[in-house]
């Protein structure tokens, strides 16, 4: 989410302030010269303290503030009565499936359910998660406007040109250089991306049929014990947090989403802005994404199931006239100077009188 707010705040304009409620570590390149930092990184009960430095911050500051997430959300809206701005909340998390996975975001559900309506607008990252938070929360209204995707390296693929015939709809040939079918997984390694999944399933395939997991998170060793316990040791690799991706969609054959459920399905744009077939589990973002917008298969959450797909992808992947027309909606749907329009009309909504660079991030 760090990332869809740097790119949201770089595409609103050099004048819109980012401000982090803990962070120790230097912010990218493009916000440092409007980046505050308000102290070190809170972690656990030491987040409480958000709201002393929030309330010391927000004597300063007018117009409106967009709070990324639940963790910045309810510390600002603890104090939101005194408070002289708008405040709008971004959320991005709070989708049954996570809810049902992680416990301490149980915890903060229960408050946003009595907090979030002190707030003037709740954004959500989607249609599928803005009528989920419909369902609990009264007012004020959610508003669903997708993320920003920003990656000048990924490409929906060139136009045919007239006359040129279209391409085969054959398996592609593996890309490694040793004949392997490569599997790309991307996702942190947490309980509600089920990479057990995708594991077994694994086994289920032919030993030349190998999976890179881009991602890190606290399921990583227990991850790996699992691996060696299936005998997988030699065809799964680790890789942890990958800055450039694009090399690894390249490498791929496939791109592996086996979540239990997503609230935006940011690696399955971009896989299909990197041209790579998905095969997913069946849940409601992605049925919302696959195959409309992004070329693919939904699968069964079983493992044979998902093995069978996986097989099917890649040897009957999206033809090509399928794929230009997913590539046409999509980029649609995520088109810079559409969502970045839906966002400055609701900053300025909820503060009639705010220039559009005079919100905060």
């Amino acid at each position: 989410m760090e990332r869809c707010a740097i790119e949201l705040a770089a595409a609103l304009g050099p004048q819109v302030p980012v401000v982090a409620i803990g962070e120790d570590a230097a912010p990218p390149d493009v916000l440092a010269p409007r980046f505050t930092s308000l102290g070190g990184s809170l972690r656990g009960v030491a987040r409480v303290f958000s709201v002393v430095r929030l309330r010391r911050w927000s004597a300063a500051v007018d117009g409106v503030v967009v709070v990324v997430g639940v963790w910045a959300a309810l510390p600002l809206l603890v104090c939101r009565r005194r408070l002289p701005f708008a405040v709008v909340v971004w959320e991005h998390s709070m989708s049954p499936e996570n809810l049902a996975a992680n416990p301490s975001l149980r915890l903060l559900h229960r408050a946003a359910r009595h907090l979030y309506g002190r707030a003037d607008a709740v954004v959500a990252v989607s249609e599928v998660l803005a009528a989920e938070l419909e369902q609990w929360l009264a007012a004020p209204p959610v508003i669903a406007i997708p993320n920003l995707l920003r990656d000048e390296d990924a490409a929906a693929g060139p136009p045919r040109r007239e006359g040129q015939p279209e391409e085969p709809a054959g398996r592609r040939t593996s890309r490694k250089d040793d004949g392997r079918v490569v599997v790309l997984a991307v996702g942190r390694l947490v309980p509600v991306k089920n990479h057990e999944l995708l594991l077994t399933a694994l086994t289920r395939l032919p030993e030349d049929w190998v999976l890179d997991v881009a991602g890190d998170g606290p399921l990583r060793e227990a991850l790996s014990v699992r691996c060696e316990r299936l005998g997988l040791g030699s065809r799964v690799r680790f890789l942890g947090h990958v800055p450039d991706m694009k090399p690894l969609y390249d490498s791929c054959d496939v791109v592996a989403l086996p979540s239990h459920g997503e609230t935006f399905g940011l690696a399955m744009l971009e896989a299909a802005r990197h041209e790579r077939d998905v095969v997913v589990t069946d849940f409601p973002m992605a049925r919302a994404l696959v195959p409309s917008l992004v070329p693919g298969r939904s699968s069964p959450a079983d493992a044979d199931s998902f093995a069978s797909t996986l097989v099917e992808v890649v040897t009957s992947p999206t033809p090509p006239h399928e794929r230009r027309a997913a590539a046409a909606r999509r980029e649609h749907f995520v088109d810079p100077k559409r969502v970045v329009d839906r966002w400055v009309h609701l900053l300025q909504s909820v503060a009639p009188d705010l220039d559009r660079h005079e919100s905060k991030t």
